[in-house]
């Protein structure tokens, strides 16, 4: 693996593991403060929300300006936000480091461009599956350390998430170089050329429409079960934070298992 790739892979599971210290433990986190099941979803929504916003604004900046600097200003942005979730002490201020880290962490786009930069075309398919390995190894560490973490106080897997982001920002500064080349198309255009050409192609093509449309339902149905697991469990079988966080690192593990050694199999 290319140097800048590994230094990539490595910054970025370390964003993931802190998001996965934090997200499984959410409902209850709220929960202390008041927050009801309508609110608690709200701040999983609006968390999403920013995301589809903001990351076709970082692509575009990253165009402009290069990845390292997008990918720097969102990992200290995230830090914050993380900071901000530890110290809240009303469902307003938790609302808002919500939407503050949902907008920092859609910097997944750049990351994403950085990783084609870096890579040729045969073996982009591979490079972007680092990106995979981040998320599986995120899901599982994260959890686990967040429950156990969650015991000692609960603003406290917060607050490593923070530290991790600030480790994480202290290598990319230090390791992470540019990817983008010198000569690259004017402001915003590049981004702008490449999603003319992805629109052009689904349009020409009903199969992977259908694709998308598949995606989208598989993720919405998880999407809904990671937002009410953790009440529910809490609510039918007096789950604490720490059963929560090993439940969430169980899924963890079946989903790295499946997707890194079953699919394989099974499509050949």
């Amino acid at each position: 693996m290319p140097k800048a790739l590994a230094v990539l892979f490595f910054t970025v599971t370390l964003d993931l593991i802190g998001f996965g210290m934090v997200v499984p433990l959410l409902p209850l986190y709220a929960g202390r403060l008041g927050a009801s099941a309508p609110q608690i979803t709200a701040l999983f929504a609006s968390y999403s929300l920013m995301q589809f916003v903001f990351a076709p604004l970082w692509g575009q900046l990253s165009d402009r300006i290069g990845r390292r600097p997008v990918l720097l200003i969102s990992i200290a942005g995230n830090a914050v936000a993380w900071m901000l979730y530890a110290q809240a002490d009303s469902y307003g201020a938790l609302l808002a480091s919500r939407l503050a880290s949902g907008i920092c962490t859609a910097n997944m786009a750049v990351a994403s461009a950085y990783v084609a930069d870096r890579t040729a075309p045969a073996d982009r398919a591979k490079g972007m599956g680092l990106m995979g390995a981040a998320f599986g190894v995120g899901f599982v560490l994260g959890p686990a350390m967040g429950g156990e973490l969650s015991a000692i106080h609960p603003a406290m897997p917060a607050w490593a998430a923070a530290g991790l982001s600030a480790l994480n920002l202290v290598l990319a500064a230090l390791f992470l170089p540019e990817s983008l080349a010198k000569t690259v198309l004017p402001a915003g255009a590049r981004h702008a050329a490449v999603h003319r050409q992805r629109w052009q192609f689904l349009r020409q093509q009903g199969a992977p429409l259908i694709l998308l449309l598949l995606i989208f339902m598989q993720i919405f149905g998880f999407s809904m079960m990671e937002v009410c697991l953790v009440m529910f469990t809490q609510k039918r079988l007096q789950f604490t934070a720490q059963h929560a966080g090993r439940l969430f690192a169980f899924i963890g593990v079946l989903m790295v298992a499946v997707q890194g050694m079953g699919l394989g199999r099974l499509s050949r």
